[in-house]
């Protein structure tokens, strides 16, 4: 039996996190990805960053397979060292690749966003693991 664990904190975060049931002779291991971000407001037509989501492992076994993807929105300049994956309708998301994270190991995700108004740039965050999966949506203020 899974059950997922979804936590927020502040108003980018996010955990990603399943109960992996063992047999009945085992005792159950349990991994929880939480995810946090660091956000920088900035003006319009300039980079505004670094932004830096925060994957840690607050769980008491390995959390394999991990990978954190971010999507910004339509129309949004990222710098990113994350594979690019271009999407029908010009939507791009970027997909970090973490691997394996121990109990209590933190891992950073860092990317560069700029827009050409002011506003609000949601970005959504997906962060996956072969344990579970969750999302969230980071908000970054562009002024």
């Amino acid at each position: 039996m899974k059950k997922s664990l979804v936590r927020f904190f502040g108003s980018a975060v996010m955990i990603c996190g399943a109960w992996v049931g063992l047999p009945t002779s085992a005792h159950a291991q349990a991994v929880s990805l939480f995810i946090y971000a660091d956000t920088v407001p900035g003006p319009a037509r300039q980079s505004v960053g670094p932004q830096v989501i925060h994957v840690v492992n607050e769980g008491s076994a390995e959390a394999t397979g991990v990978a954190v993807t971010f999507t910004p929105p339509k129309g949004a300049k990222v710098d990113s060292a994350c594979q690019v994956d271009h999407s029908p309708g010009g939507i791009r998301s970027y997909t970090c690749l973490v691997g394996t994270l121990a109990p209590g190991e933190k891992a950073d995700v860092t990317f560069s966003i700029s827009m050409t108004k002011s506003g609000t740039a949601d970005v959504g965050v997906d962060a996956n693991c072969d344990q579970g999966s969750s999302g969230a949506l980071l908000s970054i203020t562009i002024f």
